[in-house]
């Protein structure tokens, strides 16, 4: 059975079109598809995927494959079509009943997969698909999301807010990802994504208006960077988990919060970075007034692990553990490259060049070339809290460069076991840039 998007040479592709089944009994190993329409041409696009609704009141045997992939451009990867969208009820059994998050006895599946291509296409789930309720709330047993497909919550013409609710988050390779909210948006309207399972093995990106509510302790798997991206709301957590196999960053940026805290305030009662893994917290930019704020009883640095800490973090915690070659830093997240109190200075030097000076903080900086350094000291002796500053730049241009200072770290602990590094060095030199404070 199949819907196919059209294909003509030298022309941009059709998209998929629709397939909608409902059966007492489904068998056989067959093909069901919604497929875009291929392009072969330099300037066109090809076609997105279509939609498939297959619904077995009761006997599902049905050994075949169902896609509704979007059409291949042969000219750019770009210019590939997004993914449709596969949904499927069929009666719960087995190991399905434990995914049962209306405890109807139905298994409700939405699949997004573009069959391993990595574009910049998304499916969007908005407002008008279907639903009458006015207040947009999507409800599966389980969401499939394909490697390296993009599945997004969001429609900038809502005119309420959506949820999209499941028990079961499968990401084929580990490599798929989901949108939560949009990028940018200042709308009062939101993006909720509410999820019992525990496992986070998608890269998800929660948007300003976005809000994700997960349990309380949470393992980061994700096989694809970013692998949690937070600028809105995380709500439930309480312990998150980072394992060996996790790849990409962590980072919660100042837009985000935890639980309806102010912005830029988390609380947790664990943090596990494991080895290999990075955890990011962004206070606000060339500001060391404007902390990030983290609340947590226990962080734990594995071997290779980092946390890094953007531009000025207080953390309150109880208990830290920095394994040997694991770092909590700061490192060049302080003032950048030409500002600072103690910016660092570039003089003109003949034949045809600038040479800069390193900024200063507690101690002046070094001499450039010409004899001349700045030496602006400022900060607190016992409750440092400034960026250091950035260094100036050099080269035969007027452009700005170089290393930024290094950020801001407060840690009010209990117990700290550290045997690997805490940091907050400003950026080395490159070629004839100067280093920061």
């Amino acid at each position: 059975v199949s819907s196919r998007g059209g294909f003509a040479p030298s022309q941009p592709g059709g998209a998929g079109g629709s397939v909608w089944i409902e059966a007492l009994n489904m068998a056989g190993c067959g093909r069901v598809s919604a497929n875009g329409g291929d392009t072969d041409h330099t300037g066109e696009g090809a076609g997105s995927g279509g939609r498939v609704a297959v619904y077995v009141t009761s006997l599902f045997s049905f050994t075949g494959v169902v896609t509704a992939f979007g059409g291949v451009s042969t000219y750019h990867i770009d210019q590939t079509g997004g993914a449709g969208t596969i949904y499927m009820e069929r009666v719960a059994s087995g190991s399905m009943l434990q995914y049962d998050y209306n405890s109807n006895g139905i298994y409700e599946t939405l699949t997004v997969d573009n069959n391993g291509k990595d574009i910049t296409a998304v499916t969007p789930i908005f407002s008008s698909m279907g639903l009458s309720s006015p207040q947009f709330d999507y409800v599966f047993d389980e969401v499939v999301i394909g490697s390296m497909t993009e599945l997004a919550l969001n429609d900038p013409a809502a005119t309420s807010s959506m949820s999209l609710s499941f028990a079961k988050l499968t990401s084929l390779s580990g490599k798929g990802r989901l949108h939560v909210g949009e990028a940018g948006s200042n709308s009062s309207l939101s993006a909720h994504v509410i999820t019992s399972q525990r496992d986070l093995s998608v890269s998800l990106i929660v948007y300003e208006n976005g809000i994700l509510t997960m349990p309380a302790s949470i393992t980061v798997t994700a096989g694809r960077a970013p692998a949690m991206e937070m600028r809105g709301t995380l709500r439930g957590v309480e312990s998150i988990h980072m394992l060996p196999s996790s790849v990409g960053h962590v980072t919660f940026y100042t837009s985000s919060n935890t639980d309806d805290m102010p912005r830029t305030s988390f609380n947790f009662t664990s943090i596990t970075v494991g080895p290999h893994s990075v955890m990011n917290f962004i206070g606000m930019e060339d500001d060391p007034t404007q902390t990030a704020l983290l609340f947590v009883q226990r962080i734990s640095i594995l071997s290779f692990g980092r946390m890094q800490l953007w531009y000025g973090t207080y953390s309150h915690v109880l208990n830290v553990m920095i394994a040997w070659k694991g770092r909590i830093d700061s490192d060049t997240r302080g003032y950048k490259s030409t500002d600072g109190p103690g910016v660092g200075q570039s003089v003109w030097q003949y034949p045809a060049d600038y040479y800069g000076t390193g900024g200063s903080h507690a101690g002046c900086a070094g001499y450039n070339i010409a004899g001349f350094a700045p030496c602006v000291v400022y900060g607190s002796l016992y409750q440092p809290t400034d960026f250091g500053s950035g260094g100036g730049f050099s080269g035969p241009g007027v452009v700005p460069g170089g290393p930024s200072g290094g950020g801001a770290i407060r840690i009010n602990a209990t117990v700290i076991d550290l045997n690997g590094t805490l940091s907050s060095n400003g950026g080395k030199e490159v070629s004839h840039w100067s280093a920061g404070s």
